[in-house]
């Protein structure tokens, strides 16, 4: 697996997001990723052929990525994923779940 690094403001990553989308269609047989660490974004596509797809995105090694990251795109079920990542949870709960509230 090959793993490429960009930074994007705000929604600019979307085109890329989609465009692994269609790629996930298009090769049902091959994993692709895309995960963020704030700021960051990282697509990890099983060969260098698609690397022309993804303009602006330097590789970088595995050991470079981050161990924390939210997922646009990928099976986090996967072995490579579980091997490589943690998904960060940002959302914290404000109160308990009702059924503890009920008498």
């Amino acid at each position: 697996m090959i793993w490429a690094k960009r930074r994007f403001r705000f929604a600019e990553f979307a085109p890329y997001q989609n465009h692994l989308g269609e790629l996930t269609v298009e090769y049902p047989g091959d994993e692709f990723f895309m995960v963020s660490a704030e700021t960051d974004y990282f697509v990890g596509l099983p060969t260098e052929q698609f690397l022309p797809f993804f303009d602006g995105f330097e590789v970088v090694n595995e050991a470079d990525l981050p161990k924390k990251v939210n997922v646009f795109v990928g099976d986090t079920s996967s072995e490579e994923f579980n091997r490589l990542f943690v998904i960060a949870s940002t959302l914290k709960p404000t109160m308990p779940p009702r059924y503890l509230l009920e008498d």
